[in-house]
């Protein structure tokens, strides 16, 4: 019982000392402020199929899947005659003064009206929304990116503000859509850095549905670089080797498969690390000790 309370506060401190309160993605900052949302268990679980061979609990009380974000639930939006270009003004107004409200009506009049706006509004809706971290904001923000995958219209995002909504899902216990969005920016070759989507693990992993995607992410990911399917020494696989577990993220996914009880993937976790050649550090160790002695493989 003390270890896994020192196994949470492990995982934790893997947010803060390794710098996931404040990460730079990139050239963007994550605000400090998310460091202090609190991370619930969703609640009212069903069984659904991912998409990608796992079945996963998805929370279908706190979040819907329903992303045909341009119907209002209050009704049909009656749109005026208005100029495109004045409305995409408007939204970039509100979305400066973190007028969350106006920022999402004014993008609903401007996709009745004419469509999605141009991509710089589109990253900054989607941005700004995101860093509300407000489920209904950030529900809106995933419906937005659905959508636009839907329409084959994914050239509209830009790879880092595609990380904000993940992070922010991740840290407001929504892992499915977080892991969705990860999915979509690899998916589009748009490879996140290791040090933002491990970020987005360490918090999807605080929860037991969260801490199972986690570890299919960590098999997905590693099975790219895995009996040298990657050249590391071509410079044109730069981008996909920035994407390249490592240690850390290995031992994120090993500590919430410990933590939720999933011992027998945690060992399958393990085999994965030598094949892409990550070696195991002294915190690796310790969860292996306490992974194998759940398996009751003392030796």
């Amino acid at each position: 019982m003390l270890f896994m309370r020192k196994l949470r506060h492990h995982l934790f401190s893997l947010l803060t000392n390794r710098g996931y309160n404040s990460v730079r993605i990139s050239h963007l900052q994550i605000p400090e402020s998310w460091s202090r949302v609190r991370i619930y268990e969703p609640l009212g679980y069903s069984l659904r199929y991912s998409g990608f061979k796992t079945a996963v609990l998805v929370d279908l009380n706190r979040f819907a899947y329903a992303t045909r974000f341009f119907v209002s639930t209050t009704g049909t939006i009656l749109v005026q005659a208005r100029d495109p270009a004045k409305l995409s003004l408007e939204i970039e107004n509100a979305v400066d003064e973190r007028r969350y409200a106006d920022v999402w009506k004014f993008f609903e009049q401007h996709i009745q009206m004419d469509g999605f706006p141009q991509k710089t509004v589109v990253n900054k809706v989607i941005t700004s929304l995101a860093g509300s971290l407000d489920n209904t904001w950030l529900e809106k923000a995933y419906g937005v990116v659905e959508q636009a995958f839907e329409e084959s219209k994914q050239n509209l995002f830009e790879k880092e503000p595609l990380i904000y909504p993940s992070l922010g899902l991740s840290k407001c216990g929504l892992p499915v859509p977080a892991s969705t969005v990860l999915r979509k920016l690899v998916a589009t070759e748009q490879y996140p850095p290791v040090s933002a989507w491990s970020a987005i693990l360490a918090h999807m992993s605080l929860t037991a549905s969260g801490a199972y995607l986690v570890a299919e992410l960590i098999f997905e990911l590693g099975y790219l670089f895995q009996d040298g399917r990657v050249d590391l020494r071509k410079k044109s696989n730069e981008p996909l080797i920035a994407m390249k577990p490592n240690t850390a993220a290995f031992n994120v996914a090993l500590a919430g498969c410990l933590l939720f009880e999933t011992t027998r993937k945690a060992e399958q976790l393990l085999d994965v690390m030598p094949r892409i050649g990550e070696k195991a550090d002294a915190n690796s160790l310790i969860i292996m000790a306490h992974i194998y002695e759940r398996n009751r493989r003392r030796e």
